[in-house]
Order: C-alpha cells, then structure tokens, then sequence
C-alpha cells in the first residue's frame, strides 16, 4: 500500500529541496536587513546569526530531501536518472554556500559602522 503513496512522497521532497532553500537564503537576507538597524542600536548581534542559523538549518533540509529523492531514484531504477533532482540538488547546496558566506561576512565584518 505505501507504493502509491511513493512518488507523491518523492514529489514533495524533491519541493522541498526547490523551495526551502531559496525562501530560506530570500528571508535571511531580508531578515538581516531589516533588523540591522535594531541589533547594532542595542548591541544585539546574537540576533543576526540566529537568524542564519536557522536558514542554514532550512538549507541543509533541503540538501537532505533532495539527496534522499536521488538514492531512492537510483535504487528504484539501477541507473542514475532525474535532472531535476540533480538541478534540486545543485540548487540547494549553493544557497546553503551563499547563506553560509553571508554570516561569514557577519562574524567577520562589523555590521555597524
């Protein structure tokens, strides 16, 4: 019974690798932007990074989910096959790079001139 229940299952991971780490690496940096401002006013740095950490927590979910749709692609037909899991895949790992070089930047530079 689960069989069914399998490519609507890898359809929604294969998503969640498009999607969450683009809307993840689209709110950190407007997050960060925006509350800027407020962290370097009251010395509340701690506030940025969070909110980093947890875009990189998204985007590792998303590298997760769209490395699982690809072994489980591999198992069920022996070859290598799915572009798009392959473009979900690449797609995921270089937003995870991107926010992962924006707290970089955080830790780093000084936000507060």
């Amino acid at each position: 019974m689960s069989i069914p229940n399998r490519p609507r299952r890898r359809t929604l991971l294969l998503w969640t690798a498009f999607v969450a780490p683009a809307a993840a690496w689209f709110v950190q940096l407007t997050a960060n932007y925006m509350i800027a401002a407020y962290a370097c006013a009251n010395d509340q740095m701690w506030i940025l990074h969070a909110i980093s950490m947890v875009a990189l927590a998204l985007a590792g979910a998303g590298i997760w989910s769209g490395w699982r749709v690809r072994r489980r692609q591999r198992e069920d037909s022996g070859r290598e096959t799915g572009f798009l899991t392959a473009g979900a895949l690449l797609l995921a790992v270089l937003l995870f790079l991107a926010i992962l070089a924006n707290e970089l930047s955080n830790w780093m530079l000084k936000p507060c001139i």
